[in-house]
């Protein structure tokens, strides 16, 4: 392993220690400024911790504390990364540009792939993949002039303003 990726790995190891309940991860979070993407693991394990170590109701009625300590500790958190700026590439570009990307690969060359990674005995049989593929193709049609109508709209609408 090169010494840059050797000292990439340690910084990485020293940010995500457990050591404090992950205390460099999350000053590091809390001085970050969006757009950012938490990693929710962490954000779940907090949530489960006091939804578990805390009862949801006390003398039936709702406990507030509970809600109170999910809200600060967990959709805070969240919800401060969701209202980023409002000077962000629109997300329906990025993904457009990543299926673009994407190779595409005939009904032949993913059944090839499929069958070579299956599990022995558990393949399917060729006429049940291609009513399976004719469907998808159908799915597909219709999705893709679904969206050519709505990109029409959306120019029509910008050009309107």
């Amino acid at each position: 392993m090169s010494k840059r990726t050797q000292k990439a790995l340690e910084k990485l190891d020293q940010l995500l220690n457990m050591r404090g309940n992950f205390r460099s991860y999350r000053d590091l979070l809390s001085d970050l400024d969006p757009p950012a993407v938490p990693f929710m693991g962490l954000v779940l394990s907090d949530f489960t911790f006091i939804e578990e170590g805390n009862a949801s109701t006390v003398d039936g009625m709702i406990n507030f504390a509970q809600r109170k300590l999910i809200w600060t500790n967990c959709l805070e958190l969240v919800t401060k990364f969701q209202n980023a700026s409002e000077n962000k590439v629109p997300q329906h570009w990025a993904a457009e540009r990543l299926i673009a990307k994407t190779p595409q690969w005939t009904d032949e060359l993913a059944f090839e792939r499929s069958c070579a990674i299956e599990p022995d005995g558990e393949s399917v049989r060729r006429d049940e993949v291609s009513s399976i593929s004719i469907l998808t193709a159908k799915t597909t049609e219709r999705s893709t002039s679904t969206e050519n109508n709505e990109r029409s709209e959306d120019l029509a609408l910008s050009s309107s303003k």
